[in-house]
């Protein structure tokens, strides 16, 4: 974490952020482009990432060849990449209430997800690596769909999102402990390769605060409570905004 080689990253992924936020924001880009975009480079990232996880062993034979099937720990499972899936029906729903809600939880997901993805690259930052490229600029994607959101007020993140948001990740945190525990049985002996939402232990090591040294309980809710902060401080601003609104109004209505 934080070596020359993840210091060139981080440069690299400032560069595709603040690129593509000035050229959809200059060129004034529609909802429905900025849309197809995200949908291409989610499609584009998940292919790398299927096709360069693929194993294949010489006891899998099938019909006079090798037989592969891809990495367990590769599934489209982590919370970014639960994302891909949202966009895809963010492209084809006509339906203007679900339209709004995908795009309140993708907004902080993508934005604390994706910056948390290359602050702590669990996938290391090797320039040799697909899966690596495939990652930060995912990610870096992903950050910046999201403040293009943010900054042409398409999205909501007033108090009833929030609420909404958080419900969902705290359901999403129990769904995939049990998906981690039903999936432990693919891992290599002596390794915890599946740890969806990072939710098994945490994503590198040496981290100062993300770590197992009080125990594991300690950990979990170390995890929890830095996801519930980081996309609190995402709502904050329009929740304040709307709170004031709700209050300045009741004062009005009182003295009417």
């Amino acid at each position: 974490m934080f070596s020359g080689l993840h210091f060139v990253w981080l440069a690299i992924c400032l560069i595709i952020i603040g690129g593509l936020l000035l050229w959809s924001l200059l060129q004034k880009w529609k909802y429905k482009t900025t849309l197809y975009v995200a949908a291409g480079y989610s499609l584009v990232s998940e292919l790398l990432k299927v096709f360069s996880r693929i194993k294949e062993y010489d006891d899998l034979k099938w019909a006079g060849g090798l037989g592969g099937f891809i990495d367990v720990s590769a599934l489209p499972l982590h919370l970014c990449s639960i994302l891909i899936f949202i966009v895809f029906i963010l492209v084809f729903t006509k339906n203007e209430k679900l339209k709004s809600a995908l795009l309140s939880f993708y907004v902080p997901v993508g934005l604390v997800g994706g910056l948390c993805a290359i602050l702590i690259p669990n996938d290391g930052v090797s320039f040799a690596s697909i899966k690596v490229w495939q990652g930060f600029i995912y990610h870096s994607c992903t950050i910046w769909f999201s403040l293009y959101l943010i900054i042409t007020k398409q999205v909501d993140l007033k108090l009833k999102a929030y609420v909404r948001n958080v419900i969902i990740l705290l359901a999403l945190v129990v769904i995939m402990i049990w998906v981690n525990g039903a999936l432990q049985i693919y891992s290599r002996e002596g390794y915890n390769d599946i740890n969806y939402f990072f939710l098994v232990h945490p994503p590198l090591d040496g981290l100062p605060v993300l770590n197992l040294k009080h125990g594991y309980a300690a950990y979990l809710a170390t995890i929890i409570a830095i996801g519930f902060m980081a996309v609190t401080a995402v709502h904050i601003g329009p929740v304040i905004k709307q709170l004031k609104i709700i209050i300045r109004t009741r004062k009005n209505n009182k003295c009417n």
